[in-house]
């Protein structure tokens, strides 16, 4: 089976759900999938390792894609390596990072993947640990209680994909016909994000991602779209699935109560 999940931000209980894969569990054919901001990899320290460690421990294997608050630092330390036709970075034995613009097989289904996101949580603005005058700055976004994000310790550059992974993620869909049986993102394409932007009552701002991520919309065949992000459970036309706490199964025969349960813990 393949459970597919929101963001986790450092924060896996809801993973160890007993019921989750209560039937002969195969780390091989058994995956779960985090629709980016996995958060596991952020200061390194030693409770954040032993948090991996606990992950390797799950009888099945611990996908995800990049989301825009990520250690991309940390996260680009572990060795790149192909696995089911896609180039991954394996953090723990049954830990995978699917980077961008990949296409995976797994149990027959083609998965196509492309991580990142801008930050919007980011009114307060941008801080540079490097200027003279950060210490004010950070102490005056505190008093007024701006969110705000420090460069190289809680935002990177590297949120959002270069134009070479795009250009990537292209030629990857190209290559299979503009088909994918499921498509896994952190953010939403233009369109769509417009409209959560406006249920929610929170500013996405549009950029070179989105704006891709429209193009693959408009442009592929695709069965399911899942992504994160956005906190809040929402369904789209065309299959498309804003993904928070709670599990998709695939294939969807999994007892909603029992996906349920483990969204709860």
């Amino acid at each position: 089976m393949i459970l597919i999940t929101g963001d986790t931000h450092g924060s896996f209980e809801r993973l160890f759900c007993e019921t989750l894969f209560s039937q002969t569990p195969n780390p091989e054919r058994d995956f779960l999938i985090i629709c980016g901001d996995f958060g596991g990899l952020w200061c390194d320290a030693p409770e954040e390792r032993r948090a991996l460690n606990r992950l390797a421990s799950l009888p099945y294997t611990v996908l995800f894609v990049d989301g825009n608050h990520e250690n991309y630092d940390l996260l680009e330390q572990y060795p790149a390596c192909s696995w089911n036709g896609g180039v991954v970075r394996r953090i723990r034995k049954n830990v995978l990072y699917l980077t961008r613009g990949q296409l995976f097989t797994l149990n027959g289904q083609t998965f196509f993947t492309m991580g990142g996101a801008q930050c919007h949580d980011i009114e307060g603005g941008l801080l540079d640990p490097e200027e003279p005058d950060f210490a004010q700055k950070l102490l005056q976004l505190r008093l007024e209680r701006c969110r705000f994000r420090v460069r190289g310790y809680s935002w990177w550059e590297r949120e959002l994909p270069s134009e070479e992974e795009l250009e990537t993620g292209w030629q990857t869909l190209e290559a299979n016909g503009f088909h994918a049986d499921y498509i896994i993102t952190h953010c939403a394409p233009n369109a769509l994000q417009s409209i959560v932007s406006a249920y929610l009552c929170e500013p996405y701002p549009e950029n070179r991602l989105t704006a891709f991520l429209q193009r693959v919309y408009d442009r592929c065949d695709f069965s399911r779209w899942f992504c994160g992000h956005y906190h809040t459970p929402l369904e789209f036309p065309r299959g498309f699935q804003v993904l928070s706490s709670g599990f998709v199964a695939l294939p969807e025969h999994a007892p909603c109560d029992l996906l349920e349960e483990c969204a709860g813990t």
